[in-house]
């Protein structure tokens, strides 16, 4: 075999390694890994719909209340319902453009509705103003890797990640992600 088709025997086999590692990873890859810190917990589909209710009942009162937009936004995100979540979020944005923790589940909605760029977009905005946001970094991560399929990008984040975070549990998922994708690229 010459020294040609050895490194194309190299390279493939290296490709092959890396694209079942990414495989594996992409397959645990949930929308629930995303971090979300709503306040919503395990409450029922049907208790969240209730609550949503309600204040949508008292925004009528106060149509520009920040924290009940916020909330309902919070409680559609819960439900799954992307569209009308962000639709929360963005109008709060609106009312108050900086706030790293609505400009973060925006994004995982958004990424969720497949429009990683805009995600990838709202959450550099939401590490630049608060740097040591680590739900930020860990979504940025995960968008990094699912949606763009740019590990060697997703494993800098990471690593900031945990520098803020070390001992959260999605600490050491990501420690091991990270080592997975460092050892398909050996």
């Amino acid at each position: 075999m010459n020294e040609t088709n050895k490194k194309l025997l190299q390279f493939s086999i290296l490709f092959l390694v890396s694209a079942v590692v990414l495989f594996i990873i992409m397959q645990a890859e949930k929308p629930s890994d995303f971090i979300h810190p709503s306040p919503a917990g395990d409450r029922t589909k049907l208790s969240l719909s209730e609550e949503i209710s309600h204040l949508q009942d008292s925004l009528e009162q106060d149509s520009s209340n920040l924290e009940i937009i916020i909330r309902i936004g919070n409680n559609y995100f819960d439900l799954d319902r992307f569209e009308i979540a962000i639709e929360h979020y963005e109008k709060a944005l609106k009312i108050q453009p900086d706030m790293p923790l609505v400009l973060t589940d925006c994004a995982v909605m958004y990424h969720r509705l497949g429009k990683a760029d805009k995600a990838l977009e709202y959450l550099n905005k939401a590490i630049s103003l608060q740097s040591d946001l680590a739900q930020a970094y860990f979504n940025k991560g995960m968008v990094l890797m699912t949606a763009k399929n740019n590990p060697e990008a997703a494993l800098v984040v990471w690593k900031e990640y945990i520098e803020i975070a070390p001992e959260t549990d999605y600490a050491k998922m990501i420690r091991q992600r990270i080592e997975a994708i460092e050892s398909a690229g050996e």
